[in-house]
């Protein structure tokens, strides 16, 4: 999804697209097994607003996708909506005192060179941070998962009668009398 930067008009450019569903899985994968793979190519709908040596995007990017539960390990569907709030920043060639150190893409702003901007990798990137592969279900009232409705283990620190003192320890270990 590439957008020529000189196209964007002072009253906005609206653009509505989605991202590829094989290479942004196909990216997950690059990292730690995590369990995690999307189910429906993101849509995204956002609303590019020319600035001054740039743009800003706002908008929102939609997907779906699979998790292992935390507590059964079986699979779980769930959808994700972001919000889309960043912008756009030309990066100043080399003539003009330029240097890549002081233009890598930050929180909230991403630089371009030429005319046009990629979308793809960052809105790729938003959604793979927005991500949590340690993601465990609320509980309902008994106690039960509120997606499969079962159980959780007890935590074996939940089950400790008491808590030992570095001291304890020590004289368990025989370091100290």
């Amino acid at each position: 999804m590439r957008v020529r930067i000189n196209d964007i008009s002072w009253n906005g450019l609206s653009v509505k697209g989605s991202l590829g569903l094989k290479p942004l899985n196909e990216r997950m994968a690059e990292g730690q097994q995590s369990g995690i793979e999307f189910t429906r190519a993101p849509e995204v709908d956002m609303l590019i607003l020319r600035t001054h040596g740039g743009a800003e995007v706002k908008g929102t990017l939609r997907s779906s996708y699979a998790q292992s539960c935390g507590y059964c390990l079986e699979p779980v569907n769930r959808d994700l909506e972001l919000p889309l709030h960043f912008f756009l920043k030309e990066r100043p060639s080399a003539d003009e005192g330029g240097r890549d150190e002081e233009y890598i893409d930050d929180i909230g702003v991403y630089f371009y060179s030429g005319e046009h901007f990629d979308f793809e990798p960052p809105l790729q990137e938003l959604l793979i941070l927005a991500l949590s592969p340690f993601w465990t279900p609320a509980c309902d009232e008994a106690g039960n998962c509120s997606i499969c409705h079962k159980l959780p283990p007890t935590r074996s620190y939940e089950n400790q009668q008491s808590i030992n003192t570095l001291g304890q320890l020590l004289t368990q270990a025989g370091v100290k009398k």
